[in-house]
């Protein structure tokens, strides 16, 4: 039996490390989501989120609804996902049509959407920007990884930066928007971002859409992300802009360009081409497409295998926990 548990014990192996990477999902995540202005416009009743950061992975966008029983009404939702290799589909930021907006980006994990959802819950019942932040923090031991922008149409604007970021991160606001970065070049990405968006809200006809492609325009100028070439400045970018009464895959623009390898194209200046020529990009309406299967799968699949194939169970559990140390932020 020797040979068969051998056997057995390589091929769990291997679907754990490669195809099953999904399973192995660190405790304290990946960084993601370099530098983002979260903004909301009262006169238009719209909410949005523009980001762009040097990590080549796709956005996507998935619609959901909330309440609906009793006496509520059912609330349509914009979920934003970058797909990391390591960790799969991660809920970068939320929409919320009538409400605000919030992005949750640097050290980023499988519990991404439970913070969100913590946030959101708090402005749903009416509480402040601030108290959504704080609710985003609760219990968290990694909080000092974390960075958090929201905007809201009638409970403030707040931002929070934790003390473990690399450097430079921080954040800047104005009544209606707020500006977030880390491992940037330096805070003139979003100072430059917050300036440009005020000045381009100032515009005659101005809408939401028209403030973020603006300000991420202006925070690449600046430089945007330092692992980027300094004429790159980003991988990959989107825009996500919801009005409110948005049902559906119908919201006001859901916009993103295809990700660049380093010493390609800026993304931020592809989004700026695609939005002046009037496109958008598919929303999933539904939630997550079928080609995503769970992470959990991927590791049942390496487990059962290695049972059928003789005792890997040893060899899957090993790899779990040694996969479990904080990967390097990047």
């Amino acid at each position: 039996m020797k040979p068969l548990w051998a056997a057995g014990a390589v091929i769990a192996l291997l679907l754990a490390t490669s195809c099953g990477a999904r399973s192995t999902i660190s405790s304290k995540g990946s960084s993601s989501g370099t530098w983002s202005v979260v903004a909301v416009d009262a006169d238009g009743g719209e909410v949005g989120v523009a980001l762009a950061t040097c990590v080549a992975s796709a956005f996507r966008l998935s619609q959901s609804a909330v309440g609906g029983s009793g006496n509520d009404a059912e609330q349509t939702v914009y979920h934003v996902y970058i797909d990391i290799s390591l960790l799969g589909n991660v809920e970068l930021a939320r929409l919320l049509p009538g409400y605000g907006a919030i992005v949750a980006q640097a050290q980023v994990d499988s519990q991404n959407s439970d913070r969100i959802d913590r946030a959101v819950s708090r402005l749903l019942a009416g509480a402040s920007a601030q108290d959504a932040v704080a609710a985003a923090m609760s219990g968290d031991s990694a909080v000092q990884t974390r960075q958090y922008g929201v905007a809201t149409l009638a409970q403030g604007v707040a931002n929070f930066t934790g003390d473990e970021n690399s450097d430079w991160a921080g954040g800047v606001s104005g009544p209606s928007v707020s500006a977030q970065g880390n491992i940037l070049v330096g805070p003139a990405v979003v100072s430059a971002a917050l300036e440009k968006f005020q000045e381009a809200m100032q515009q005659p006809g101005a809408v939401l859409s028209d403030g973020l492609v603006a300000a991420l325009e202006a925070g690449s100028m600046e430089g945007g992300d330092n692992r980027c070439p300094q004429e790159q400045t980003a991988q990959s970018a989107f825009l996500a802009v919801a009005r409110t009464g948005d049902q559906g895959g119908a919201l006001s623009r859901w916009l993103t360009v295809p990700p660049q390898s380093i010493g390609e194209e800026n993304p931020v200046a592809l989004l700026r081409q695609a939005y002046d020529r009037g496109e958008s990009s598919q929303v999933e309406v539904g939630g997550i497409g079928s080609d995503d299967v769970p992470p959990l799968l991927w590791g049942l699949a390496a487990l059962v295998l290695g049972l059928a194939l003789g005792s890997g169970v040893g060899v899957v559990w090993k790899v779990r926990r040694r996969r479990r140390r904080r990967p390097p932020q990047h």
